[in-house]
């Protein structure tokens, strides 16, 4: 299942077999790549509608991008669309909008694969980018922009810091 806000969120419009929808900053697609999908009748949600994949085992494709990074909401459909894909005996292969190259097995006899590698499911970081980074189960988070930085620790022995 999916969800779609109906607040910020443009209506999704379905062009190949692709969903498409746009908030005021961001372009999203969702693929469900098997057995098709139908909504949830939304006389039990207020604030929202969920897509159901008719397939409950289907891979789903989700792809999210900034406005910035396009012209236009039809260029962002037409490089979504433009992107390779095949499932094939239950094995997905999918290249995102940055070019990597996505292996999803659906019958879970092997971990999906980023171009290539397998996915590590125990990473040394469990955060690690220019502003944001956290040992593995260490409990310690390193935030930091410019000269402002904040260390917050969820160890036993925890305290927080600002810098």
């Amino acid at each position: 299942m999916v969800w779609f806000s109906n607040v910020g969120l443009g209506e999704p419009m379905e062009e190949g077999d692709w969903l498409f929808a746009e908030t005021q900053s961001a372009y999203a697609a969702v693929c469900i790549v098997d057995g098709g999908y139908a909504w949830e009748d939304q006389t039990r949600r207020a604030k929202g509608k969920w897509l159901v994949c008719k397939n409950e085992y289907s891979p789903v494709i989700l792809e999210v991008d900034q406005k910035s990074n396009y012209q236009s909401f039809k260029k962002f459909r037409a490089k979504v669309i433009g992107n390779a894909l095949s499932f094939k005996n239950n094995i997905l292969h999918y290249t995102g909008i940055y070019g990597d190259s996505f292996t999803f097995f659906a019958d879970y006899s092997k971990a999906p694969q980023i171009n290539g590698a397998p996915v590590n499911y125990a990473p040394s970081k469990a955060y690690d980018s220019p502003f944001l980074n956290a040992d593995w189960d260490s409990g310690v988070v390193y935030i930091q922009k410019g000269k402002r930085s904040l260390i917050l620790d969820f160890s036993s022995n925890g305290k927080k810091s600002i810098h």
